[in-house]
């Protein structure tokens, strides 16, 4: 995998900044990469960004005036959630 191309990441912080202008209600922002091996198709293509990384991005957003919680596959791995087989998986 790589990282999001500065264009990408232009164009979600544009997007967020056209809710805000729109006084859309957004209670915050969950901003993750990938916790464990991907099951999908596509799972050779992708892998975990640095959480660094996504500090970094979280930055922007946070400048930008939004509350933004950061979860990096070494926090997951940290505090034992990369290990499912011990855990029910909820879906909404």
């Amino acid at each position: 995998g790589e990282l999001p191309a500065d264009n990408e990441l232009q164009a979600y912080l544009d997007f967020m900044a056209g809710l805000k202008d729109d006084r859309v209600p957004v209670c915050g922002i969950l901003l993750y990469g990938l916790a464990r091996e991907s099951m999908q198709v596509e799972a050779g293509h992708v892998s975990p960004l640095p959480g660094d990384w996504l500090e970094a991005f979280a930055g922007r957003l946070r400048a930008a005036g939004w509350q933004v919680a950061v979860v990096s596959r070494q926090l997951v791995t940290e505090h034992g959630f990369a290990d499912r087989s011990s855990c029910a998986s909820i879906r909404l």
